[in-house]
């Protein structure tokens, strides 16, 4: 939200040459010579200008000097307190309201400007006491109205918050800010249809804002429309094209749609418009080694664990790019050192027990195995992995239990039926086994060309024959 305003604006067209005034009076402030200093009123008149202008930082030059030869006037005070909230300097801005209400007690104004000073510094009981005395000397009070609801917002009270912005959905000043508000408090509460069509109504009243679009295209992304969110993140740039965060979101939406191609050009170009941000360089490492650019997506990666060492998703990334390098040492030590970051990413120790697998090492795999099951008792692929590679080290017991995991979240698993009628077929338990081998071959006919291979070192002469025959019958 943007910080209130003042009501009184400077108009330009009456000093056309404020600009020479400036610099002539900056340069007198800067040699500390005040035989040449202006009035009070021309200060008012400076200040009033810099504050058009959004040049706060010489606006509080001139106040603070205008605080000087009038030291009595609250609108001083007031104005030097709204400049210190541009400037991002709080704890001064709340000292110099309190002079500014101290001389006119019932200014509303400074009293929402100290409301959101103390919301700069994060005292939303103060923040809220202040608003709420404001809104006491004057309820219908519009600007004071709407920073209410904003506080309420920031403190996550979204229904009271959408009572004072949908009320001032009628507001003629502020009526885009609440529908946007609006939007915004219903994105957080997930009621996404109608935050697009409050998102919708207020690009009505602004179609070039923005901020609205790539918001709307934030909103479209959560809900995994990524076509209708790229629309939105394309409007933004069309309006501006060095709108960072709009390519940013876009690339994430085109990886979304497995778009690679189009996703590193969108995060290459959030990249050379923002170099400095690591989220979007990891990213960027990221689509780049999904479409086989490990190369690239090493060197990104590597800089972004320079920047940031704790950034265990980067460790990550880097190990999936030496793992499809076959660099296999390298892979475990980066796989290890996100663990070590971040102990409870599924994926990360499911890549890891593959990797252990592949490197010939199925006990260790198993464990790791394990662990993923620990995080995600419903992963039902992993249950089918370690099944597997337990049937591969003998212990056909456990195997079974995991397979009957695995087709619990997937009931019609061809391939889970026919490994557990391997592992029964391995414990002896024949007729489960047939029965087991019968629904994988008649799910899919084709895993009966693997059986002769399969089972013939499993079960004896006798039971082989009789399973040959039952397969003959489906297939």
């Amino acid at each position: 939200m943007s910080i209130p305003e003042f009501d009184d604006h400077f108009q330009e067209n009456n000093s056309e040459n404020m600009e020479d005034k400036l610099r002539h009076y900056r340069r007198m402030i800067r040699k500390s010579d005040h035989s040449e200093m202006p009035s009070p009123e021309i200060l008012e008149t400076l200040v009033n200008y810099c504050m058009e202008k959004d040049k706060y930082e010489e606006a509080y030059d001139f106040c603070k000097y205008w605080a000087d030869v009038a030291p009595y006037s609250a609108d001083v005070w007031h104005k030097y307190g709204f400049i210190l909230i541009n400037l991002n300097r709080h704890h001064e801005a709340l000292l110099a309201l309190d002079k500014a209400l101290g001389l006119n007690p019932v200014d509303i104004d400074a009293m929402v400007h100290k409301s959101v000073a103390y919301g700069q510094a994060d005292d939303n009981d103060n923040a809220l006491a202040y608003i709420d005395k404001a809104l006491s000397l004057d309820p219908s009070n519009e600007e004071a109205l709407f920073h209410k609801g904003f506080i309420l917002e920031s403190i996550r009270h979204y229904e009271k918050a959408l009572e004072i912005f949908n009320y001032l959905e009628q507001s003629h000043q502020f009526r885009k800010e609440a529908l946007q508000e609006t939007a915004y408090c219903l994105h957080l509460m997930k009621n996404y249809e109608t935050a697009i069509e409050k998102y919708n109504e207020a690009i009505e009243e602004d179609p070039y804002d923005i901020s609205l679009w790539h918001n709307l295209g934030i909103i479209y992304h959560q809900m995994h429309r990524y076509a209708k969110a790229i629309d939105c993140f394309e409007m933004a740039i069309a309006i501006d094209d060095e709108f960072f965060l709009a390519w940013h979101n876009k690339g994430n939406s085109f990886a979304s749609m497995g778009r690679l191609h189009e996703s590193i050009e969108s995060f290459r170009e959030a990249n050379r418009l923002n170099p400095e941000d690591l989220d979007t360089l990891h990213n960027l490492a990221s689509v780049e080694g999904d479409a086989g650019l490990y190369t690239e997506a090493l060197e990104k990666f590597d800089k972004v664990l320079e920047n940031r060492p704790d950034h265990y998703q980067s460790y990550f990334g880097r190990g999936v790019c030496y793992d499809s390098l076959e660099n296999f040492t390298q892979a475990l030590e980066d796989y290890n050192n996100s663990l070590n970051i971040f102990d409870h990413n599924a994926e990360v120790w499911y890549a890891k027990a593959d990797l252990l697998y592949n490197m010939g090492d199925p006990v260790a795999a198993i464990k790791a195995y394990n662990r993923v099951i620990e995080l995600e008792p419903d992963n039902y692929d992993c249950h089918y992995d370690i099944a597997l590679t337990k049937i591969e080290v003998g212990e056909a017991e456990p195997a079974v239990e995991h397979l009957k995991e695995a087709l619990k979240f997937k009931p019609k698993w061809a391939n889970a039926y026919y490994q557990l009628a391997k592992a029964e077929a391995m414990m002896g338990s024949i007729d489960s086994a047939l029965n087991n081998l019968r629904i994988g071959i008649y799910i899919d006919p084709e895993l009966a060309e693997k059986f002769d291979i399969d089972f013939c070192s499993i079960l004896s002469k006798k039971d082989f024959k009789s399973f040959h025959e039952e397969i003959s019958k489906i297939s």
